[in-house]
């Protein structure tokens, strides 16, 4: 599903210059999405006010795994970039032939405030559309407060788990394309 959707990650930050969002796979830069996910997930460690809730959800979603072979676990990997320096991540998977899944969404502490966590599920948005699915879901920790109202604001609606996440109070959203 995936043909043509590549080039959808391919632009300039108006906003921002030196800014851009690319293809991770595509530009050879998937080690440097695999550190943004690692600062992001020790952040989230580290920040939260139950740390060992935040690893065993990790654990369950196979994320050792993830991190060794990212290209294989998703359909496309979107890097933001300032002055050429890794700034935010966001990737996809396919749940099915109609339903695909937003993971990862990061932005670095120095690269927000610059609208690239919204151009990052813009864009991803618009790729998942191209790749020909009806709709993206997306769970997440109610500590990211200010994504969860930012996917609100985009259209996202709240729903029922799709997954097995153990975290009992997980946010679950979905919006149709």
């Amino acid at each position: 599903m995936q043909t043509g959707a590549a080039k959808a990650f391919a632009i300039t930050l108006a906003d921002m210059e030196n800014s851009a969002i690319i293809d991770a796979v595509e530009q050879d830069r998937v080690n440097e999405v695999r550190e943004l996910i690692e600062e992001y997930l020790e952040w989230m460690i580290s920040t939260h006010p139950e740390p060992q809730k935040v690893r065993e959800v990790l654990a369950s979603q196979g994320t050792d795994s993830e991190l060794a072979d990212l290209a294989g676990h998703y359909e496309r990997i979107g890097l933001a970039t300032v002055d050429d320096a890794p700034a935010g991540c966001i990737m996809y998977k396919p749940l099915s032939e109609t339903t695909a899944e937003f993971k990862r969404l990061y932005v670095r502490p120095t690269g927000r405030g610059h609208g690239f966590g919204r151009r990052l599920v813009e864009i991803t948005i618009g790729a998942i559309k191209e790749a020909g699915y009806k709709e993206v879901v997306l769970d997440s920790d109610p500590k990211l407060a200010t994504a969860i109202a930012m996917y609100g604001r985009m259209g996202f609606e709240y729903i029922k788990p799709y997954n097995d996440n153990p975290a009992q109070d997980a946010v679950f959203m979905r919006m149709k394309l």
